[in-house]
């Protein structure tokens, strides 16, 4: 990454009502069905959670396309890259099962402007993958681990890039599992920066939630 490119985050915010299906999976995490576990409910919630961002991860993208730029959209769910698929006709895709070949051809689609959309899995595209045609990426999912998403907002951030970049995570308010994972992966961050080297929180997305 250069040190000298700025990254910025920048939360989106909505407010969706949510069905039947995901105010189970809310309640159970609190007062969970027999044979639940806490991974398997924040799956389907985080999946869930996918179909209800589509619509503003959507809207995002089409204006910063019509504005004459690229963008990398970011999920871990197939059900969701496929929805993205179908709308964004011409988008390259990155995501788990391809051949190394596929994925280079994708990537140099991309780089080449062809299309100025990836749709982009973060753990099939989260290392080693440059993506910098884009200065915008738009993150839809939340991993468990804060260095998966430092790494995937890093395939735009990278050597080769000219512009500073803009990160978009487009996050439910009224999602407790959605919170959650924001707190989670902010509260690791810190661990890890004070335990290798002492320092500041570097990956604070609760406290940038606040300031957006």
């Amino acid at each position: 990454v250069l040190p000298n490119l700025t990254k910025q985050r920048q939360f989106i915010p909505i407010e969706p009502t949510f069905k039947r299906d995901y105010k189970d999976i809310e309640r159970r995490l609190y007062y969970p069905d027999k044979d639940d576990t806490y991974m398997g409910l924040a799956m389907t919630g985080r999946k869930l959670l996918g179909q209800y961002k589509l619509d503003t991860s959507i809207d995002l993208a089409e204006s910063l396309i019509n504005s004459g730029e690229s963008v990398v959209i970011v999920t871990n769910f197939v059900d969701t890259a496929d929805k993205l698929k179908d709308h964004f006709k011409n988008a390259c895709e990155i995501r788990g099962g391809m051949s190394d070949t596929a994925k280079q051809q994708a990537k140099e689609d991309f780089q080449s402007k062809k299309t100025p959309v990836c749709i982009l899995n973060m753990t099939a595209g989260g290392v080693g993958i440059t993506l910098t045609a884009a200065h915008a990426m738009i993150i839809i999912d939340y991993a468990w681990l804060p260095s998966d998403m430092i790494q995937v907002e890093d395939r735009i951030c990278r050597v080769g890039q000219t512009e500073n970049c803009m990160i978009y995570y487009v996050y439910c308010e009224n999602s407790t599992l959605d919170t959650t994972f924001i707190d989670m992966i902010s509260s690791k961050s810190a661990n890890i920066d004070l335990v290798v080297d002492n320092s500041e929180n570097s990956y604070n997305l609760s406290e940038e939630k606040l300031v957006n």
